[in-house]
């Protein structure tokens, strides 16, 4: 809280926890002249000390991995650093927001996928904003449904599996992603078949929710099982067809560029 009040030589600070596979969030005041890496959180621990055999307080550069580990520390007057690390930096959204909205976000395109692999139609629904226009279904969440029931109707059982999330922050509220999926995919004309695919998306906060704006599917490739050249396929022409050879990178202003040198 910036207005709070505290005495001299006290800082209040926000720390942030990964426990058991999801964000939380602690506050906690220093003492007098105590570096605010020994304070002491919300809920009763010194950050410094063990906790669940994870050291509290000490900042962890890799993939969490369980237990509590504490990444951050942000400072009542705003600065954010590190713990241990003893370096200050700002960021406009702030550091833990930033770590919280981007796990969030990627929760979000897991829950697309769980929810296209089981057909949870409502779920879909629920993970657009409220007002997200679905082409000639119109707008909402019934549109939506509409939307996903037509589509996956050509499709038997799809696993996607999500990598390469790549998250940038407009502002608290609004940001832009790219994803990869590697999809397996029973289609009905096709029969089994693989794809490596690209989303464009846009993400807006929506009472504290994070939705999609809009998913743009890209097509790099897709191949039948047992395929034994399949960037020597024709183009798929997406959605036309599922196998081919897709848009991506091609169509790609960078990767034309890059090609184009060399000619």
């Amino acid at each position: 809280d910036h207005d709070e009040i505290r005495p001299l030589g006290q800082h209040v600070v926000e720390v942030l926890f990964w426990e058991r596979g999801a964000l939380r969030r602690e506050r906690a005041v220093t003492a007098g002249g105590v570096d605010p890496t020994h304070a002491r959180a919300a809920g009763g621990d010194e950050l410094g000390r063990e906790h669940d055999g994870v050291r509290v307080g000490h900042a962890d550069h890799g993939e969490p991995q369980g237990g509590l580990g504490c990444c951050v520390v942000h400072r009542g007057n705003g600065s954010v650093r590190q713990v241990g690390e003893g370096e200050s930096m700002s960021e406009p959204m702030g550091a833990i927001d930033r770590v919280v909205a981007t796990e969030e976000i990627r929760r979000l395109v897991y829950r697309y996928a769980d929810a296209l692999d089981r057909r949870d139609l409502d779920a879909l629904a629920s993970l657009y904003r409220p007002d997200a226009r679905f082409g000639a279904h119109g707008d909402g969440p019934a549109a939506c449904r509409a939307f996903f029931r037509e589509s996956l109707a050509e499709i038997g059982i799809a696993v996607l599996l999500v990598a390469n999330h790549l998250i940038e922050f407009d502002d608290a509220d609004h940001a832009t992603g790219t994803v990869w999926t590697h999809g397996f995919i029973d289609d009905h004309d096709e029969g089994f078949i693989q794809q490596l695919i690209k989303y464009d998306d846009r993400y807006v906060r929506v009472d504290g929710e994070w939705r999609f704006t809009r998913r743009r599917h890209y097509l790099w490739l897709g191949w039948r099982h047992g395929e034994s050249a399949p960037l020597a396929q024709p183009p798929a022409n997406w959605p036309e067809r599922q196998v081919g050879v897709g848009s991506i990178p091609y169509d790609d202003p960078s990767w034309q560029e890059f090609w184009a040198d060399r000619e």
